[in-house]
């Protein structure tokens, strides 16, 4: 069993002007179901996504593929997804202007 480190705070994204583009290629985890002759026939494979940096520590990136204001102005977001900082290959910011 591996010794429990402490978590460094995962940093939030509050306001869409902090937000930024980003490029991140990771590689994904793969399942297989059902009986087979013994192979493993489960293989990860590379994957490229395009989102919005929504968060960020040591162990997880967080995008989010839409952003939006609600009456109050909070950052509102849809469509995230959580990748483990040990699967990502490389993260580029994608300049807008």
């Amino acid at each position: 069993m591996a010794s429990k480190q402490p978590k460094t705070p995962l940093k939030t994204i509050s306001t869409p002007s902090l937000c930024k583009l980003v490029h991140v290629e990771w590689s994904d985890a793969a399942v297989s179901i059902g009986w087979d002759e013994g192979k493993a026939n489960a293989k990860v494979e590379s994957v490229k996504s395009v989102g919005w940096l929504l968060a960020t520590d040591d162990h997880e990136v967080v995008l989010g593929a839409d952003t939006s204001m609600d009456e109050e102005q909070r950052l509102q977001t849809n469509r995230r997804i959580a990748i483990p900082r040990p699967w990502i290959k490389s993260i580029t910011e994608i300049k807008l202007c």
